[in-house]
């Protein structure tokens, strides 16, 4: 019953906008960046070899590690009337319904590649799931933010 259900959600549901490519350029423009951070902090932290900086080094280093993740795990996002679906290779589907959208941001500077982070409203008081697309350019940004702006329900 809920796999009809799920297919006839399926085959209502109009595709706005799919991102299934991102230039390979981008990508490796970010891994770059975030691998010589990572780099960085990690020999650093290896230099003090006492416990409590290598520690804080580590933890740090986490903080990169998480946006290389990010960028090599992407897939494709699908954007329907109702619903948006970001997939990701290991960890599966998103779905993000239009009603608990909360916010679309860009991150947008000069001579980077861009970013688009989605804000998933949370069941709990003051809590947010954000789903984040690195490695955009202009055109990709400005295609998914507009598709998002025009079915996020406030």
């Amino acid at each position: 019953m809920e796999k009809r259900m799920q297919k006839d959600c399926d085959e209502n549901a109009k595709l706005l906008y799919k991102l299934d490519k991102r230039k390979s350029i981008l990508v490796l423009i970010d891994l770059i960046g975030f691998g010589l951070l990572f780099l960085m902090i990690i020999s650093s932290a290896i230099a003090y070899l006492t416990g409590i900086f290598l520690a804080l080094g580590f933890l740090v280093s986490l903080l990169f590690i998480v946006p290389m993740f990010e960028i090599i795990l992407f897939n494709y996002i699908e954007i329907y009337k109702d619903r948006i679906i970001i997939n990701r290779f290991i960890l599966g589907d998103a779905l993000i319904k239009n009603t608990d959208i909360f916010s679309c941001s860009v991150f947008d500077r000069p001579f980077i590649p861009k970013k688009i982070t989605i804000g998933k409203k949370a069941k709990q008081v003051r809590r947010l799931k954000t789903f984040t697309i690195m490695s955009l350019d202009s055109k990709q940004v400005a295609d998914i933010k507009k598709h998002i702006d025009s079915i996020i329900v406030y």
